[in-house]
């Protein structure tokens, strides 16, 4: 993409999703990377910006799709593993349900 072409919209939301993944994880901690997300990052992540869709989500229901979804049981998720979370989180709060009946109502 040139400089002069306007970022679609999806691609500036896919942007946001990375740079707010990069705002939670490790970086700036001694020995530690922003490539990864550790749980008590992810918990922390999911408090602060999913807590308009996720209010019945507790620490021990991200906890377990943390678990789920660490492929190489590396008590951290990489960018990859993470996008796999947003989506299972995503499904269990209804998420695209809720945003497909707002849509509707418009």
């Amino acid at each position: 993409m040139s400089s002069t072409e306007k970022r679609t919209e999806f691609e500036e939301g896919f942007d946001k999703i990375f740079q707010t993944f990069k705002k939670y994880a490790r970086g700036g901690v001694e020995g530690g990377s922003d490539d990864k997300l550790e749980k008590d990052e992810m918990r922390r992540l999911v408090k602060e910006e999913f807590k308009g869709y996720l209010g019945i989500c507790d620490d021990l229901s991200v906890d377990k799709i943390f678990e789920e979804f660490d492929e190489d049981k590396s008590d951290s998720v990489d960018f990859v593993e993470f996008l796999k979370i947003v989506a299972k989180l995503a499904q269990n709060a209804k998420i695209v349900d809720r945003l497909a009946e707002d849509n509707r109502k418009k």
